[in-house]
C-alpha cells in the first residue's frame, strides 16, 4: 500500500480526504470523480502429487494458491455529463480519466455526441485508452492502446416503428507481440427494425457483419455475420421476453474453428398472487463447428428454471430450483457430458436514488456421465453480490463480489474461487 500513496495516485488520495469541503450538490455540468479502488481475483486448489499413480498416498493434500490480479488503486476523472442537471447542453458527454495502480496506469477518455432533427436522430460515440507499466517487470502484452468508435443513426417513422443503423471500428495495439497476443483493427456494421405495437409489446431485429484483421496472422482474420430478433411485452399479465441470437464465423485460414451458434432466451413473469410471482426461464445454447476437433467439439448447452418470486417495498425475494444440462455431439461425447441442478435464492433491490443490490447464492451439485480422467462429481456453492449506490453526499461505492466452492470426492480436486472488485469514490 505504500507504493500506491506515492505520485499521482497519493495526489488522488489527498483529493479524495479533503473533497467533504467542496460542495458536491451535483448541480455543474462539469464533475470531478476521483476515488480508491481493490480488485482482486484468486484461486485455491488441492494437489497430490501421488493421485495420478497406482500407490496409495500417505501424503495430505497441500493447499494451494494462485492470485492472478491483487491490485490497489487510485483514480480521478473529469467529465461533461448533461444528464446531472437540466440546464446543461444536453448534446454532449465527454469523461477523461487515469487509473495507477502501484506498477501500472490507466489513461481512458470517452465522449458522445447527439444531433437530433426532426424524426432523425445522429448519435457518435468514441473512446481511447493507453496502458502501461512504469514499475517492475513487463510482461507480454501488458501494454497497450486502444481506439474505438461508432455511429449510429436512427429514425421515428411513425409512434410505432423506427430503424436503426450502427457502424463501428475498433484498433487494438500492444507495445510488443508474440503467440496467441497480435494487434488488430475490428469493424462492422448492423441494420435493424424496433417495432411497438398498440399494447405497448416490442419486438427488436437486426442483422450486422463484422470484419477483424490482424496484421501478424492473417490466419485469424475473419468474418462474422449475426441476427438476432427479441420480444419484451405482456400477455394476460404475465410479463415475456424471449430472444434468438444466429452467429456464423469464418476464419480466413483452415475452417477448423469455424462455426455457427443459436442462442434462445426466454423468461416469464406469472402473477399468481398479490406480490407474488412465478419465474420460469429456459436458455439453449447450440454450438457447431465445421471440422471436429478435441478443442472445438460440437455441443449444446440447455438451462432450466423454476422460481418464485415475493415483491414487497421494491425488494424481490427470488426461491428455486435451476438445472444445467451439456452435451457433446458425437464422436466427442462423454467425459464433459454433465448434469447441474441446484437451489437458487437472491434478492433484489434497485432503488429510486440509484442504489443496487442484485444478491444470488446457488448450491447445487453437478454429476458427469462418466468418469473423467481429470475432475469428478462435486458439490458446489456459488455466490454473487453487485452493489452500487451513495454512501452519502456525493460519496459512492461500487462492489461486485463473486466466490465459488467446490468440494469433490477426492480432496486433490478441490477449489475455491474468489473474484472482487470494489471502487470509493467521490464526485464533486
Amino acid at each position: 500500500m505504500t507504493k500506491i500513496l506515492s505520485g499521482p495516485v497519493g495526489a488522488i488520495l489527498l483529493l479524495l480526504m479533503t473533497a467533504g469541503t467542496a460542495d458536491s450538490n451535483g448541480s455543474g455540468c462539469f464533475n470531478i470523480r476521483t476515488g480508491i479502488g481493490y480488485d482482486f481475483m484468486s484461486q485455491e486448489y488441492f494437489l497430490d502429487s501421488l493421485r495420478y499413480t497406482d500407490q496409495d498416498s500417505s501424503l495430505k493434500s497441500a493447499l494451494l494458491k494462485k492470485d492472478y490480479l491483487d491490485d490497489k488503486k487510485g483514480f480521478i476523472f473529469f467529465s461533461y455529463d448533461p444528464r446531472r442537471h437540466p440546464d446543461c447542453n444536453q448534446t454532449a458527454l465527454f469523461e477523461l480519466g487515469w487509473e495507477q495502480t502501484d506498477d501500472l496506469y490507466r489513461a481512458i477518455g470517452n465522449g458522445r455526441l447527439s444531433l437530433r432533427t426532426g424524426r432523425d436522430r445522429l448519435e457518435a460515440e468514441g473512446g481511447a485508452e493507453i496502458k502501461q507499466r512504469y514499475n517492475g517487470d513487463r510482461r507480454l502484452g501488458e501494454e497497450l492502446a486502444l481506439i474505438s468508435g461508432q455511429l449510429r443513426h436512427l429514425r421515428q417513422w411513425n409512434e410505432s416503428l423506427e430503424s436503426k443503423l450502427k457502424l463501428y471500428a475498433e484498433h487494438l495495439g500492444f507495445d510488443s507481440t508474440g503467440e496467441y497476443i497480435y494487434n488488430y483493427a475490428r469493424f462492422g456494421g448492423e441494420v435493424g427494425l424496433n417495432l411497438i405495437t398498440p399494447g405497448f409489446n416490442s419486438i427488436f431485429l437486426t442483422v450486422g457483419y463484422e470484419r477483424r484483421e490482424v496484421s501478424d496472422s492473417g490466419q485469424l482474420d475473419y468474418n462474422l455475420w449475426r441476427s438476432t430478433g427479441a420480444y419484451f411485452g405482456f400477455m394476460g399479465g404475465t410479463q415475456i421476453s424471449a430472444d434468438l441470437n444466429l452467429e456464423l464465423k469464418d476464419y480466413a485460414g483452415d475452417s477448423r474453428d469455424d462455426y455457427y451458434l443459436i442462442l434462445l432466451n426466454t423468461n416469464f413473469r406469472i402473477p399468481v398472487g398479490p406480490a407474488l410471482y412465478l419465474k420460469p426461464s429456459a436458455e439453449l445454447e447450440l454450438f457447431d463447428f465445421q471440422a471436429d476437433d478435441y478443442i472445438n467439439s460440437d455441443y449444446y448447452l440447455t438451462r432450466l428454471g423454476l422460481q418464485a418470486e415475493i415483491e414487497r417495498a421494491g425488494v424481490s425475494f427470488i426461491l428455486g430450483p435451476k438445472f444445467e444440462l451439456l452435451r457433446i455431439a458425437s464422436p466427442f461425447e462423454g467425459d464433459d457430458d454433465y448434469l447441474e441442478y441446484m437451489a437458487a435464492a437472491g434478492i433484489d433491490y434497485v432503488g429510486r436514488t440509484g442504489l443496487i443490490c442484485l444478491l444470488e447464492n446457488q448450491l447445487g451439485r453437478r454429476t458427469y456421465n462418466n468418469d473423467p480422467e481429470y475432475t469428478s462429481d462435486f458439490t458446489f456453492d456459488r455466490l454473487s453480490l453487485i452493489g452500487s449506490g451513495n454512501l452519502f453526499g456525493g460519496l459512492r461505492l461500487d462492489l461486485f463480489l463473486s466466490v465459488e466452492w467446490e468440494w469433490h470426492r477426492i480432496d486433490s480436486d478441490n477449489t475455491r474461487l474468489y473474484l472482487i472488485s470494489n471502487n470509493l469514490s467521490y464526485t464533486f
